[in-house]
């Protein structure tokens, strides 16, 4: 009997380029596939954060019953943007494993999930490279002025005080860039400015830096010395309840005199009417923010301090690989465990290609810690407060969980107590 597969994609990750990636990589399996493309982005999704989304859930497209349809009779669901409410998984009784391809199964009821006995896998860090060069290209655009010229010809104006020694904007070699959030977007971003030979600060009260960070003059520090100390402030956590409205009044104040924010994650975690008074009033020299998840009726904001896009940062031509890694998801973890370690040894997988695994790891393989998750011992920092000054360090258990970031209550079920929010990580502790 085939098994039967269903893939919901959309106009960005296509359900051809899942479909192409399985039949490669699983010929040896009579397979079933259903495909559907959702019309994501030529129409909106739900974000699920200015307004409450369904059941809780966020950054989805599909009509409940319309996705059920689309997935009745699958034993495996791949996707991008479709929705799993807890109501949907109940109709949906032949449904044992659900592939995501993005950084976090937000658009999951991944409590019920787990109930259900449906194993769930996404892929951290699918378009970290993608986002890490969009905010290096943030970071030129806000500092070098050339927002500011470019919508000035655009109007048929002239900027020639943009010249001038107080509004010229600095190298990256003369300042110092602080990163909020060190998971796999934020190491990148770290990655990507070394070669500016700019001096960077990272401040994540729950990852320590890599040996080759430290040995190339990174610096971990307290949010309140980064905020101090930068001339730009970039953020990379996830949104969570520690996280949304992170920049306010309080830390905005606590900037430095001139500096510039970047924000290449999600909307809520800056308030936007704190950093409209900290640009208009000078104490913020500009800013390039993401403005996904603050809801259609947000305030347009008028300054020629502040670029924004419309989550644009992760978009670039990574398909292909994003399938693969989904592909070799499914034969290992799916079609294998269903089918007997047998059958499964006669599947002919791709070359890896460099962290296909890491790609699309999650906590379930033999070597299962306490509740599910897979016990590895590795240096952690404590902090009083999530983002707080205390930065003592202290040794745990780590746990490489299901999903991005489970510190989020829905999420509960890895070994409790700390979740790493820092861009696409999965440490908990």
């Amino acid at each position: 009997m085939p098994e039967r597969i269903s893939v919901i994609g959309d106009l960005f990750m296509l359900s051809d380029v899942f479909e192409r990636a399985i039949r490669e990589a699983c010929h040896s399996f009579e397979l079933d596939i259903r495909k559907h493309d959702l019309p994501w982005p030529d129409q909106p999704m739900e974000h699920g954060y200015a307004t409450p989304g369904l059941d809780g859930l966020k950054e989805y497209m599909g009509r409940p019953e319309e996705i059920v349809a689309l997935i009745d009779g699958a034993s495996i669901l791949i996707t991008h943007l479709a929705p799993l409410s807890r109501s949907m998984l109940a109709e949906l009784p032949s449904l044992r494993f659900v592939a995501i391809s993005r950084g976090g199964p937000v658009n999951i009821d991944m409590k019920a999930a787990r109930e259900r006995g449906i194993r769930v896998v996404n892929a951290p860090g699918r378009n970290a490279s993608a986002v890490a060069e969009f905010t290096i290209g943030a970071i030129l655009a806000v500092t070098r002025n050339i927002t500011r010229g470019h919508d000035a010809l655009r109007r048929g104006e002239w900027r020639g005080d943009l010249y001038r020694a107080d509004r010229a904007g600095p190298e990256l070699s003369e300042i110092t860039v602080g990163i909020i959030g060190y998971g796999e977007i934020g190491r990148r971003v770290v990655k990507l400015l070394k070669a500016f030979d700019t001096r960077i600060l990272v401040c994540d009260p729950y990852v320590q830096l890599s040996a080759e960070d430290l040995r190339d003059g990174v610096v971990q520090v307290s949010l309140e010395h980064l905020l101090a100390q930068s001339d730009v402030v970039s953020l990379h956590p996830r949104v969570t309840p520690e996280t949304t409205g992170m920049i306010n009044t309080t830390t905005l104040a606590a900037m430095k005199q001139g500096a510039y924010l970047i924000n290449t994650a999600r909307g809520p975690l800056v308030d936007l009417d704190a950093l409209q008074a900290a640009l208009t009033g000078g104490h913020l020299r500009g800013a390039m923010l993401e403005d996904h998840g603050v809801g259609a009726g947000a305030p347009q904001r008028k300054s020629g301090r502040a670029g924004r896009w419309r989550h644009r940062g992760g978009f670039a031509q990574g398909r292909e690989r994003i399938g693969d890694a989904v592909a070799d998801t499914v034969i290992g973890r799916g079609l294998a465990r269903r089918r007997g370690a047998q059958r499964a040894r006669h599947v002919t997988r791709r070359p890896r290609r460099p962290r296909l695994e890491q790609a699309c790891r999650h906590a379930g393989d033999e070597r299962r810690g306490e509740r599910g998750a897979v016990a590895i011992g590795i240096e952690i920092r404590r902090a009083g407060g999530p983002w707080g000054r205390d930065l003592s360090s202290a040794r745990g258990q780590i746990g490489l969980s299901t999903n991005s970031c489970p510190h989020v209550p829905e999420y509960a079920g890895s070994p409790a107590g700390f979740a790493c929010c820092s861009g696409n990580g999965g440490f908990v502790a």
